[in-house]
This record gives structure tokens, sequence and C-alpha cells, in this order.
């Protein structure tokens, strides 16, 4: 589930970029994502893709930055990955994503210990 479950509001002027709606739905939107976190209360999150990584840790470092280890959100264990999109393009990084996918499984597995 994309960590925005909104659609983008409509364009109302041709110069807004992509990047400037992506923000201002990621504002509109993040009171509804915390509460949802808060309500889950999930042993880990899994951050698939650029779009997810930066929104959830506020941050602008490219995905190949941010994955590989351990960030936190609100005391709660985050791990970053690439989309699956962006494996089918470049099916030499799946290694990469399925370590990832093992630190998650391990995170979460310490974490309800």
């Amino acid at each position: 589930t994309p960590p925005l479950p909104t659609p983008p509001p409509p364009t109302t002027t041709h110069d807004r970029t992509r990047r400037q709606r992506q923000m201002c739905i990621r504002d509109r939107c993040r009171p509804y994502l915390e509460r949802q976190i808060a309500l889950v209360q999930p042993k880990i999150i899994l951050a698939v893709g650029r779009i997810a990584a930066q929104s959830l840790l506020g941050s602008d470092e490219p995905v190949g930055r941010m994955r590989g280890r351990q960030h936190d959100l609100h005391g709660i264990p985050l791990v970053v990955t690439y989309h699956p999109a962006y494996l089918l393009r470049s099916p030499s990084q799946k290694s990469k994503s399925w370590s990832d996918l093992c630190l998650a499984t391990r995170l979460a597995a310490e974490s309800a210990a």
C-alpha cells in the first residue's frame, strides 16, 4: 500500500511540477498517515521506493543511500528498499533488495522478542 493513500489533487496551474504536487500531497496527508501508523502500531515499516522513503523520512537522499540500514520513524524501525518497477528495469539490484527484505525480517523478529 502506498504511504499516501489519496489521489493527487487536480492541477490548477500548468507550471506546478510533479515534485511540488507530491509535496502538496505529502503535507496534506501526513496527519492521516501518522494516525494510521499510531493505530496499527506496526513492528516495522518497509518503505518501497523513492517517494515512500523520502516522504516518510523527510529526506531528499536517493534510495541507494538510504537502503541497507535501519532508520527510525517515531520509535518504529523503518527499512528502505527499491521499488519493484525499478527492479524490473535493473535486475542487477534484486540482490540488494533481497538484503533489505532480510534486514526487515530480522528487525521484525527482534522487535517481537
